[in-house]
């Protein structure tokens, strides 16, 4: 529990961007200089799903999710928050997408 707490107080303080073709909402709370993924390539990721502030999904201490990053043809065709996210991360990186809630 107490681990979550900084990204939240981050996520108050750090200033929402959007993606480039979806237009999601997000935060980047760590951002490293390290290469980024190339459509075609295979990527693995870790998530964690909140809602009103409680962790409903993860995969954190589980193997990671994994597949391949599309084109940018193909993502603005179909945009995809996490697609979307992990275009723009390096190896290491954290960030947060704010995904609208169904009703």
């Amino acid at each position: 529990k107490n681990l979550l707490f900084p990204l939240f107080w981050l996520q108050e303080r750090t200033e929402r961007q959007q993606t480039e073709i979806g237009n999601f909402e997000y935060v980047h709370h760590i951002k490293n200089k390290g290469p980024k993924p190339e459509p075609g390539q295979l990527v693995f990721y870790h998530y964690h799903i909140t809602k009103g502030g409680r962790v409903v999904q993860s995969n954190f201490g589980d193997a990671p999710s994994g597949g391949l990053l599309p084109s940018k043809e193909d993502a603005a065709a179909n945009p995809q928050a996490i697609g979307e996210a992990l275009r723009m991360m390096a190896v290491g990186d954290s960030v947060t997408i704010i995904y609208p809630q169904a009703n």
